[in-house]
């Protein structure tokens, strides 16, 4: 999965406002115990993203879920570090901390790193689109070996993308991706994301990676950085980009 965020509009500080706000709503609902006001808060369509797991669309299925996790984890709190919005999308990076009991009764504190898309309706309401999160620890020991494996393959992705050859671009993309562009909806199926991926790696190059933090769990990476890439203008000087991502790396079986 890779995420794009671009800069914020005009009325940032408005709509960050409101952000805020559904974000107390969630906050209460979840600490009252009132899992369904917690749910009012997503939008029909959404994605839950867990820590190692696959996505859940399921509203019903969800609800279950959250029923019993209410009772379990409590105190949330969340602490927003990055809020990006473009249009009717806004993209915000946090950590959120709660309570539970260990199996000898103790009162925990986790924590987790998470990224909410947010997704503003016709009524100007914003609502909870996507929201991936992963635990904050990390095997520091693991995490320095996985770096230079995923350092590797980015290489070789950038070496292959400036070779022009699409389908082999298309490659390090796993089978079960999900690829989630800046004001766009979700792509799941290879034969969706084929012709937009080839038109990007004919105009776009001089493609950079930076990345910021990486938490690994057995399996999955979560990697957040700054991207980069160079294009030709209308007046056919090179314009160069930037943007925010996230990448959930998954390892094969192999």
């Amino acid at each position: 999965l890779v995420t794009s965020f671009a800069n914020a509009d005009e009325g940032y500080e408005k709509e960050k406002a409101k952000i805020n706000a559904r974000t107390a709503e969630l906050t209460k609902a979840w600490n009252s115990g009132d899992y369904k006001g917690y749910l009012d808060v997503f939008d029909n369509d959404f994605y839950i993203i867990p820590d190692m797991s696959e996505p859940i669309r399921d509203r019903e299925a969800y609800s279950k879920q959250l029923a019993e996790e209410v009772k379990v984890y409590t105190d949330i709190k969340y602490d927003s570090k990055s809020l990006k919005i473009r249009r009717n999308y806004a993209y915000e990076f946090g950590v959120d901390t709660y309570k539970y009991k260990d199996d000898d009764g103790n009162e925990v504190t986790g924590k987790d790193d998470y990224l909410v898309v947010w997704k503003k309706d016709d009524k100007g309401v914003w609502n909870v689109h996507m929201d991936f999160f992963w635990d904050s620890a990390s095997d520091p020991e693991k995490t320095d070996t996985v770096k230079k494996e995923i350092a590797a393959r980015q290489k070789e992705f950038v070496e292959t993308w400036s070779t022009g050859d699409d389908k082999k671009v298309l490659s390090f993309y796993g089978k079960g991706f999900m690829m989630v562009p800046v004001m766009g909806e979700p792509i799941v199926k290879r034969e969706e994301w084929a012709p937009q991926l080839k038109d990007e790696v004919a105009q776009l190059k001089d493609l950079k990676f930076e990345t910021s933090s990486m938490k690994v769990h057995d399996g999955y990476a979560y990697e957040i950085g700054v991207g980069s890439y160079a294009y030709e203008g209308a007046d056919g000087k090179d314009v160069t980009g930037d943007y925010d991502y996230l990448i959930v790396w998954k390892k094969s079986g192999k």
